[in-house]
């Protein structure tokens, strides 16, 4: 897939999700208020995960971190019955640096014990806080007792 296709697609994603906002509101709520209400209400990824004590869980989301979006991690609560292990960025290996290059984000989590965590990530351009993110996820892992 080229860059460019690559960008026509995405251009198709937000042109459907602007469409579809504007369908499920009424004419007075402003565009960005229906596009973060859409969003909320049906995020993009929801995975959820089951693991026992002393295991890892690995999640990986598609990104393009070369047009400035990256997936970007809430923080943990301090007593989370999981902690971050690790991440790692992937590109595609057929079109390294290209700009709008397919790729992913690996993040590994060690089970620490028993319980449930809800991990929450945005995928957005760090630098464009005034803006509501492109995408959300909510990743739950459930720990269960050996």
């Amino acid at each position: 897939m080229t860059a460019m296709t690559s960008c026509k697609n995405l251009f198709r994603f937000f042109t459907t999700l602007t469409l579809l906002a504007g369908s499920f509101f009424d004419s007075e709520t402003t565009l960005a208020a229906q596009s973060q209400q859409l969003l909320e209400d049906h995020p993009r990824y929801v995975i959820q995960i089951f693991a026992r004590p002393g295991e890892n869980a690995a999640v990986v989301l598609p990104q393009n971190a070369t047009t400035g979006y990256i997936w970007q991690l809430e923080p943990l609560a301090t007593d989370a019955p999981v902690e971050l292990a690790g991440e790692t960025i992937l590109l595609s290996s057929n079109t390294e640096k290209i700009a709008g290059s397919s790729g992913a984000i690996e993040w590994r989590f060690k089970i620490l014990k028993p319980g449930r965590t809800l991990i929450h990530a945005i995928y957005a351009r760090p630098w464009e806080k005034h803006l509501h993110p492109a995408m959300r996820a909510t990743v739950e892992i459930i720990a269960e007792a050996p």
